[in-house]
């Protein structure tokens, strides 16, 4: 929008238009309000939307508003206003301002530069002329006397890319340069610098020339200045102005998290030329050093949060850029960081890498475990009496089989050293507790990979080949349970403990007893202990407390059912099952457990589901058909409804409408089912017309008789309470009997 204002004094020209306050105001005043003028009048123009609100605004500090939208330029007031835009979208952009103290509209050979020519006018020829014809000459000398603006730089964008391609004057690249560098940086949009490596990329741009700008560029706008497309020369200049600074190569230090170093922040530009790439990769940091002699409790645990520092850049790595993954496994290959990408591409976006990189890695990991089970059974053997030399001399043929570093790293826990003899007594066990919780976490749940709104990651690799990584991860885990054994000593339960079991279990092809028997000793060893809620009363700790608990509930139900079509979704031994327990499944689930466990106590257990979730696709009758006595299952079940359902009154309410859907029901349901529900449901409303069964049968009973109706009147029965759980039989043969009321039915015993 055009931000105007009335001149106080009678104007010198008829043409006095702009950037006058409508009250005066002093210098430091007039600066104040047009800072914030132009804030609030940017968002505006790159945001039609919020054209209201930034009127409201304007006026409220003293500006007044008036005319459209216009999509032509002014000149530019100050230096500040040129990181208003968005260099992706400078044509878009309206000043809002003049120069302070200038205003006075120019003339139409004045408007919108000092050539007198328009601007289009000058980009047409511009682009249209020869390197050394006239018109371009004349553009060039124009855009040398202009002001800087975006008709300049445009002009100079125009001139570098696409007419002075093969020699331009120095006087226009340093003013390129120069342009893009006075500009502050963009703080939510990437800083393109256009003008910059247009002139910097130039073949008239001499290597000092070069070297002087790139030394004066903040390190982001450097890697933007190295991004992939740029020309050799270019990206050798970055390198060389990379390797400049530092430090370089340095251990991982508490500073560095702070502070960035050159490398650490050239890798976040995600579009990098390679040569660039390989020179910041080489600059890393390396992981964090301490003393293992003289460090005390401080010094480690300082170093701890050092390292996972150091891992978290790789893990920024692997994620910005996603394109290299191959590059980077390889690049890291025989260095510390290689276990690190190696788990970060594993654990945490495994749906980027791809699919051959991942089942590489997969594999990797899986060859790493075999190891481990070597591990374990090394030093169960000394353990167990056997000496070093003769464990060494039992696995003599394993041992051999191994590579050179492998094979010491192995022998390693053979040394005198009871802490790495108890470890490698449980490396197999811990290898899949890390794995399960870890590295493999989403290849065995793919369902759990979500964004931050919650919508499923979109995974390179497919479901079939995800479904063999389950299996074979599963197929070690079974080794790592044969391995498995009780602590020494009691400990804090953790829900790694059992992640893992589950995690096998969802994915091993076929559960034999064996396995079975297994984690059941598994499960009785990690039981959640309620004794200890009262330890601590950290959040975290019962959040693991309670996934404890839904692990090991989990795990119970798959082993009872393992022939389950989805075991995530298993619900376990028939005998144990409750009604909300089956309302919790899906159709297709609740129609497989059925189909495998056809007892009458399941499906009248199935029936009460219903109460808790009504279903549309499988029918309620469908479900009792399948009971050996429909007609007299429904009836039972409803008579004893209080103490086989319980609940609210909403309970009440879903199984009086099943019950009264059916298309066969009978009087004896009808008089079974809870009074006030079944008259206040029987009697319809505005949008569906009473029940004749249930009116039929209050008739049938009370027929002509006036007392019975004005007892019937006054019944005890009731929306919530006990009474709720009165039956319509009890209460029609008291009132037509002049009986006492009925007492309600036990409850539900828990």
């Amino acid at each position: 929008m055009l931000i105007v204002s009335p001149p106080r004094e009678p104007p010198e020209t008829s043409r006095e238009y702009c950037a006058r306050p409508a009250r005066d105001e002093s210098a430091a005043a007039l600066l104040d309000l047009h800072d914030r003028t132009v804030k609030v009048t940017g968002r505006a123009l790159l945001n039609p939307v919020h054209h209201r609100t930034t009127s409201e605004s304007l006026r409220t500090t003293g500006w007044i508003v008036m005319g459209p939208l216009v999509a032509r330029q002014r000149p530019r007031a100050h230096a500040e206003v040129a990181s208003l835009v968005n260099p992706y979208r400078r044509h878009a952009a309206l000043w809002a301002m003049t120069r302070l103290g200038d205003h006075r509209r120019p003339s139409m050979g004045q408007a919108n530069s000092k050539s007198g020519l328009p601007d289009a006018f000058l980009h047409a020829m511009a682009r249209a002329g020869r390197a050394d014809s006239p018109a371009v000459r004349m553009v060039v000398e124009r855009v040398r006397t202009m002001d800087a603006g975006l008709q300049r730089d445009g002009l100079l964008l125009v001139l570098l890319r696409e007419t002075l391609t093969e020699m331009a004057p120095e006087w226009m690249l340093r003013t390129a340069v120069q342009s893009d560098l006075d500009r502050e940086a963009e703080t939510h949009f990437s800083d393109s610098m256009e003008l910059a490596a247009a002139a910097l990329s130039h073949p008239s741009c001499s290597d000092v020339l070069r070297e002087e700008f790139l030394a004066r560029c903040t390190t982001p706008r450097l890697a933007v200045l190295g991004r992939a497309g740029c020309t050799d020369a270019m990206a050798q200049a970055v390198v060389t102005e990379i390797q400049r600074r530092g430090p370089h190569g340095q251990p991982m230090t508490r500073e560095l998290l702070e502070n960035p170093g050159t490398a650490q922040l050239i890798l976040r530009e995600p579009r990098l030329h390679d040569d660039v790439f390989a020179a910041a990769f080489a600059l890393l940091p390396r992981p964090p050093e301490v003393d293992e002699e003289t460090g005390d409790d401080d010094t480690w645990q300082a170093f701890d949060q050092v390292m996972k520092a150091w891992k978290a850049i790789w893990g920024q790595l692997v994620t910005v850029h996603a394109h290299r993954h191959r590059e980077l496994v390889d690049r890291a290959r025989g260095t510390p960081a290689r276990s690190t990408i190696h788990d970060h591409l594993l654990g945490t976006i495994p749906w980027e890498v791809d699919p051959a990189l991942l089942e590489e890695l997969a594999a990797e990991d899986l060859t790493r475990f075999a190891h481990n089970v070597l591990v374990t059974r090394l030093c169960r053997t000394v353990r167990d009496g056997a000496s070093a030399e003769e464990a060494r001399a039992l696995f003599a043929n394993e041992l051999e089989a191994l590579p050179a570093d492998d094979r010491r790293h192995v022998e390693s826990y053979l040394a005198d050293s009871e802490f790495l003899l108890e470890y490698g007594c449980k490396s197999a066990v811990s290898w899949a507790r890390r794995a399960a919780d870890g590295a493999w976490h989403y290849l065995l749940n793919p369902a759990e990979a979500t964004n931050h709104y919650g919508d499923p990651r979109a995974w390179r690799t497919s479901g079939d080949l995800l479904a063999e990584l389950g299996r074979r991860f599963a197929t070690a885990a079974v080794r790592a349970l044969e391995l498995w054994e009780p602590p020494s000593s009691r400990r804090y339960r953790e829900p790694r403990d059992l992640l893992w079991v589950h995690g096998m279990l969802l994915h091993l092809p076929h559960v034999t007893e064996e396995v079975k028997a297994k984690v059941r000793l598994v499960l009785r060893d990690n039981r959640p202990a309620p004794e200890g809620r009262w330890r601590t009363r950290s959040i975290t700790a019962r959040d693991d407390e309670r996934r404890l608990s839904e692990l090991h509930a989990a795990i119970e139900r798959i082993i009872a059912d393992p022939a389950a079509t989805t075991r995530e979704q298993a619900l376990g031994d028939p005998r144990q099952v409750s009604p909300r327990d089956l309302a919790a499944a899906t159709d297709d689930v609740l129609e497989d457990y059925l189909n495998r466990y056809a007892d009458d106590e399941l499906v009248e257990k199935a029936l009460l589901s219903f109460a808790h979730r009504p279903r549309f696709r499988l029918a309620f009758a469908d479900v009792l058909a399948r009971h050996s006595a429909p007609q007299a299952a429904i009836v039972q079940i409803t008579m004893d409804l209080r103490g086989r359902l319980g609940g609210g009154p909403n309970l009440r309410e879903e199984w009086t409408r099943a019950a009264l859907a059916l298309p066969d029901r009978t009087d004896e349901l009808v008089r079974a089912l809870p009074a006030w529900t079944v008259l206040s449901i029987g009697a319809g409303n505005g949008y569906s017309p009473p029940d004749e069964v249930v009116t039929s049968v209050v008739m049938a009973a009370l027929g002509e008789n006036e007392a019975g109706w004005a007892r019937f009147a006054v019944n005890p029965s009731s929306y919530a309470g006990p009474n709720a759980w009165l039956r319509l039989g009890e209460i029609l043969d008291a009132s037509l009997s002049g009986t006492p009321w009925p007492n309600p039915r036990a409850p539900r015993q828990p």
